[in-house]
């Protein structure tokens, strides 16, 4: 019955209020908290959503999760989501703009967010210039020393690894 009455509640100052009367006696202070918290996400969920996607940059979502109350966790959660899409929209355009493999290692290894899809991303554009640039630096190895140094800087699992061993091994 409590339950139902929260559901009835259409604005976060009814919910409140709600909360602030309910029977502690026939729930407990804990049920009331857990109802009152489920009932301010649904309420507050659309909006968040239309918040969320009007953020065009992270700066603008970053904003918006500092101004938000660490109470509202459904709220801050989408923030969180929208957040998270942006730094990887706005990995894949920096990957898109180097255009060395040094330069896309170096992205790969600065990354601070710790989001596996913006490390993916960097991986994989440093993967494609290093593969891409393999075979004319192999062509100006003169010794195995030098094509031994850019066997061990290509990524792991590229091609480009393997032009630089058979590189070395033909200088061998």
């Amino acid at each position: 019955m409590v339950d139902v009455l929260a559901k009835n509640t259409s604005c976060e100052d009814e919910l409140r209020e709600w909360r602030n009367t309910a029977p502690v006696f026939a729930l407990g202070s804990e049920e009331i908290e857990r109802i009152y918290r489920c009932r301010l996400d649904e309420i507050l969920y659309p909006d968040a959503v239309v918040e969320a996607a009007t953020c065009k940059t992270v700066g603008d979502i970053e904003g918006l999760l500092e101004k938000t109350n660490l109470f509202y966790a459904g709220k801050r959660k989408i923030y969180g989501e929208r957040r998270k899409e942006l730094i990887i929209a706005d990995a894949v355009i920096k990957a898109s703009t180097r255009t060395s493999s040094e330069q896309a290692k170096f992205l790969r290894f600065s990354n601070g967010y710790g989001i596996s899809e913006v490390d993916e991303v960097y991986r994989n554009r440093w993967i494609e210039l290093a593969n891409a640039e393999a075979p004319a630096k192999a062509a100006t190895c003169k010794t195995v020393g030098e094509a031994e140094k850019l066997f061990y800087d290509a990524p792991n699992g590229s091609e480009a690894k393997m032009i630089y061993e058979y590189r070395c091994m033909e200088l061998f």
